[in-house]
């Protein structure tokens, strides 16, 4: 098991917009995207979550996007980088998820619960940046 810990983390952008009808029925798609970036070091890490809520008829009808970013602390040096990944992403996870539920809260709509995603039946693809 990794000694890893998420240090804290912040909404870094909300994209909220609502125009449809307050009857309205409508269909939505989800999306998340995550990333991990690493210090040269390799111990901290910071990751970032994208969550997107939208309208499958008029995406600029209704949408909601979130990107949330935690930082990351990891204890075991020799981690493998795709366990880092996944157990990371299991941490913010559901720290972004609630966000999103209480925009739509807050928003006075019938609240969103984006769903649950298994990140370990997922591939990790890991791409190094070149040091410039």
């Amino acid at each position: 098991m990794l000694r890893l810990k998420l240090l804290n983390f912040s909404a870094n952008e909300i994209s909220f917009q609502n125009n449809a009808q307050k009857s309205a029925v409508f269909s939505v798609t989800s999306r998340c995207s995550y990333n991990l970036a690493f210090n040269e070091g390799g111990r901290l890490c910071r990751g970032t979550m994208k969550l997107e809520v939208v309208s499958k008829d008029d995406p600029e009808k209704f949408f909601i996007r979130t990107v949330t970013v935690g930082n990351f602390v990891c204890e075991d040096e020799d981690a493998p980088r795709d366990e880092l990944h996944k157990e990371t992403y299991k941490l913010l996870f559901p720290h972004a998820k609630a966000m999103l539920t209480a925009i739509t809260v807050t928003a006075n709509i019938p609240p969103i619960f984006f769903p649950d995603i298994n990140i370990d039946g997922q591939s990790v693809y890991m791409y190094e940046n070149p040091k410039k």
